[in-house]
């Protein structure tokens, strides 16, 4: 019943107040964005806003470091792997020659092999 009179009522009105009415919500809707920048400039401005800002400001930077640090890490120790799965990979097509062939080579690393 109340949707049918909100309705009659809509028409009812006239074109200004039809305006008047959708310019309010739109304050509404509207007056939450500013309630968030009001509370942000008034958090900003006061003393220990500006020293919590200056705490996250550094661990912001304290992270990016520790990033960067991290990555560079990664990418020697991936170059690093790479190379010994390479020296891994050469040393096994050796010592699997070596067996076809049924000889046996001096490289220390076969050598090694043989031994365990």
């Amino acid at each position: 019943m109340d949707v049918a009179y909100d309705h009659i009522q809509e028409e009812v009105l006239s074109p200004d107040e039809a305006a008047k009415k959708e310019e309010d919500s739109k304050r509404k809707q509207s007056s939450l964005n500013n309630e968030f920048q009001e509370a942000y400039r008034s958090i900003s401005a006061s003393p220990w806003g500006a020293k919590l800002g200056g705490f996250l400001s550094d661990v912001k930077k304290q992270g990016e470091s520790y990033y960067k640090e991290a990555q560079q890490e990664a990418s020697t120790t991936g170059e690093e792997v790479l190379k010994g799965f390479s020296d891994l990979r050469t040393t096994l097509v050796n010592r699997a020659r070596s067996m076809s062939a049924g000889q046996q080579t001096q490289d220390p690393q076969t050598e090694a092999l043989n031994n365990l």
